[in-house]
């Protein structure tokens, strides 16, 4: 999942614990929301995905883990010492190179991390990943020929994906996932998270709870692609009818279905996010 639909998400939850008329909302919105990006941060800071993310071994008999960084330090974090500079576990021999078909051992951080002041927002943040992950494979694209570079889309078994292609797809999938989720967050809490919110509320807060490096790592993540950020400021939040019906997503043509899809991750992901925030 896209650090634009963790903020949508997470900003809709927070909203709906907190007197968002009075916007007190933003002072549990923003003190937690350097935490629920951190382990995209790390990543993107060149930390493997496995280990950020607490991959279990493709054959499930280990986990990935790391112990977080503790609160107050994520102003002095350096890159050439991140490692250094807490306890993990991660054998990058046991993992392979799959798009899709990773699942997230959320027992192994809760052991890890348990006493974490924050641990709320990180895990919020993993259990977002883990049911995106669970609903495109059960769902959408057929993994079994993951080890070996071959994802078969589910809506046509004809259409056969390599990595490389896989992610554009899903690259798409998710841009317009994040178009319809601003819509719904529009509707239901009158936020428009178009670029200017981004740069206003969210970019400001992060670079004082950020070190330079790493906010510098995960800022572009943060770009609204062109497209999406001129529907939004329209407020017109309607899939896109070329990218959807014409080319197609993750082999779904259906604008229907694509929303259904969307309906199952974005409301599984919301529960989760208010029950754990």
């Amino acid at each position: 999942m896209i650090l634009l639909q963790h903020v949508a998400l997470y900003v809709m939850a927070a909203m709906a614990k907190a007197d968002y008329e009075s916007r007190l909302y933003e002072p549990k919105l923003l003190s937690g929301m350097s935490w629920l990006l951190l382990p995209d941060a790390l990543e993107a800071w060149g930390c493997p995905k496995a280990l950020s993310h607490f991959w279990e071994t493709p054959d499930g008999t280990n986990s990935a883990w790391m112990e977080f960084p503790i609160g107050g330090v994520l102003c002095e974090l350096d890159k050439e010492t991140l490692l250094d500079s807490m306890s993990f576990h991660f054998d990058e021999k046991k993992y392979g190179d799959c798009v899709l078909g990773n699942t997230i051992d959320l027992r192994a951080f809760d052991v890890r991390n348990y006493a974490h002041a924050n641990f709320s927002d990180l895990r919020i943040h993993l259990i977002h990943d883990a049911i995106q992950e669970k609903i495109l494979c059960d769902e959408v694209v057929n993994v079994n020929g993951r080890f070996d570079d071959r994802y078969v889309m589910r809506n046509n078994p004809k259409r056969v994906l390599n990595g490389h292609q896989l992610r554009e797809e899903i690259r798409r999938f998710e841009e317009q996932g994040f178009l319809y989720l601003a819509g719904k967050v529009y509707r239901k809490t009158h936020v428009l998270l178009d670029q200017k919110w981004f740069d206003e509320r969210l970019y400001g807060y992060l670079v004082g709870s950020y070190s330079d490096e790493l906010f510098k790592a995960i800022r572009e993540q943060f770009r609204i692609p062109a497209v999406i950020e001129s529907a939004i400021s329209r407020k017109s939040f309607e899939l896109d009818y070329d990218e959807v019906c014409k080319r197609g997503i993750l082999g779904i043509s259906e604008e229907d279905e694509l929303r259904d899809v969307y309906d199952r991750i974005f409301s599984w992901a919301y529960v989760h996010t208010v029950q754990n925030m």
